[in-house]
């Protein structure tokens, strides 16, 4: 054998080893490398699908429990078996229990080579499985019939958010590809005993706010026991996050056809709505007074029941008047005229300034991409006398919203401190994972301790000596602002006026920061204290 021809013996066995070589890798890749991918292929190819559009990822209170996708409902998915007669015969079965006909069902079986439609019979259920083209499944419907958070959850129109979390989230709760699937022939008809499952192709996604699903019932239900136009915000004095904010009254998110055309606002969200303050906004005045020395704080100051300031009266809700008071009776007793000299020698622009600092005029919630009005504050660069009396009680063309309410009771219970208030804390996977951190944190001393702790005693004293006893908190205490609101609002001859009430429980390290408004609750101590008083005692009796 000469040494040519072992060289080409030698050069044909080392192809030959390199071609074996290459096949190896290449069942390797697919085998392992591509495994899934290949199985998925194969799958699909077998297979035959039908999408539930219904099923959308979830939205959860801070301690995960789902303010969507709560109630269960079953469904009978149909794949075409290929026989008529049998098709026929099942949509039949299924549209006497189902509000959908028959030759439609079947038309859209034939069309599509699948189906499904919400079945609540239990009996129909059972025999629906014997048919071996059916797949009964289970699925959360959307909403519960009544819940607390429907203002700040929203609602859908054909599967799409377009209120709330929902149409804030919309990329993230419509992530999802949830499926049924049959074994199909290669004519993609489903074969007779195939095995029918449910598949899921997408992580599931949850989006976790900071709300108190049990909170929120609590205020929601003591607003409607009361059968008053309003809302309630709940704010945690540490982190300043939101714990309920409910809006009454509220809506069936299930049938939001039915309040398109309501005049009660029901669809709105008034925690997030501009409404004019009234003396609430003494805490932000007081503050401002303080924090600039305008005042002594022994001075007193006389009231008769009216101020008038040039040419204009201005009343006190005690018309008799409050004789003569200091800074802290005049707002314990909420009296006009006392706060109209207050204000006048703190300054219009010194007021103002503190308004901006407690986030009057700013979208102060985050994510703020959420809808939320800014309230209004007033003119900096031109007013009057008569101006800087009405910004002084918390009137004239100041307004802002429930939050902000609670913002100001926050800010006194946490010693100064204004932190972020988020509604939203994170987006996370159904093993408890971190996807995306959506909370804001970041706090600023607006005011300093010593003057926080003097309003805070104010808010004490208010609810037990002043205005605001029918809110007191039996036990653990409580201390607050009470407000009534004129508004100039003319409806069916009758002038309307707000009541307000916000404030902090319990007097021993407050925990919450409450604003109880009322549409037209005319007086603060009489529609918004006993709401707060209920909620409050509720919310510490489940707390502790």
């Amino acid at each position: 054998m000469n040494r040519t021809f072992l060289k080409k013996l030698y050069s044909v066995k080392l192809v030959c080893y390199s071609l074996l070589l290459m096949l190896c890798l290449k069942l390797y890749s697919l085998m392992v490398l591509n495994h899934e991918e290949i199985s998925r292929l194969a799958e699909e190819t077998n297979t035959i699908s039908l999408s539930v559009t219904t099923d959308r990822n979830d939205i959860c209170d801070r301690h995960m429990r789902k303010l969507t996708g709560v109630n269960l409902s079953k469904y009978a998915v149909i794949f075409s078996s290929g026989n008529n007669e049998n098709d026929f015969n099942c949509c039949k079965f299924i549209s006497e229990f189902t509000k959908v006909d028959e030759y439609s069902l079947y038309n859209d079986l034939r069309k599509f080579g699948k189906v499904y439609v919400l079945v609540s019979n239990s009996e129909a259920l059972e025999k629906a499985n014997t048919y071996s083209n059916v797949k009964v499944i289970s699925l959360n419907t959307r909403y519960s019939a009544n819940s607390p958070l429907c203002a700040v959850v929203g609602y859908l129109s054909d599967s799409k958010g377009v209120s709330g979390l929902e149409k804030l989230y919309e990329d993230v709760l419509s992530d999802t590809d949830l499926k049924v699937r049959g074994m199909a022939d290669a004519k993609m008809t489903h074969i007779p005993g195939g095995e029918i499952n449910l598949y899921n192709s997408s992580q599931r996604k949850f989006v976790k706010t900071t709300l108190d699903l049990e909170y929120s019932r609590i205020c929601y239900d003591a607003l409607n026991k009361a059968g008053v136009k309003g809302g309630a915000v709940l704010l945690d004095v540490e982190t300043f996050d939101v714990l309920a904010m409910v809006s009454s009254p509220g809506f069936d998110q299930n049938n939001i056809g039915d309040y398109l055309s309501s005049s009660d606002g029901n669809l709105s969200n008034r925690c997030l709505m501009n409404y004019d303050l009234g003396s609430i906004f003494k805490i932000v005045v007081a503050c401002a007074a303080l924090e600039t020395n305008s005042v002594d704080e022994s001075e007193i100051y006389y009231c008769n029941g009216v101020k008038t300031v040039s040419g204009k009266e201005i009343k006190c809700h005690n018309l008799s008047g409050h004789g003569w008071v200091d800074m802290k009776n005049a707002f314990m007793q909420s009296c006009n005229p006392a706060f109209i000299d207050i204000g006048k020698r703190t300054e219009y622009l010194n007021i103002l300034s503190m308004a901006e600092k407690f986030g009057f005029g700013s979208r102060i919630m985050y994510p703020q991409e959420f809808v939320q009005s800014t309230g209004t504050l007033p003119d900096k660069r031109k007013y009057n006398s008569i101006d800087e009396a009405n910004f002084s009680i918390g009137q004239g063309t100041l307004n802002g919203n429930v939050l902000q309410g609670a913002v100001l009771s926050a800010v006194i219970a946490n010693g100064g401190v204004k932190r972020n208030v988020n509604i939203v804390d994170c987006i996370i996977n159904e093993k408890g994972e971190l996807i995306e951190r959506i909370r804001v944190d970041g706090k600023e001393r607006i005011i300093s301790k010593e003057t926080a702790k003097k309003v805070f005693d104010m808010m004490v004293e208010t609810n037990t000596k002043g205005t605001g006893t029918t809110g007191f908190i039996d036990y653990y205490g409580s201390g607050g602002k009470t407000g009534s609101a004129q508004t100039g609002w003319n409806v069916d001859g009758e002038l309307y006026q707000h009541g307000w009430y916000t404030g902090f429980f319990p007097i021993d390290n407050p925990q919450f920061a409450l604003c109880i408004f009322v549409e037209n609750g005319k007086s603060g101590s009489e529609s918004a204290c006993p709401v707060f008083k209920e909620i409050g005692e509720k919310i510490l009796s489940v707390s502790r």
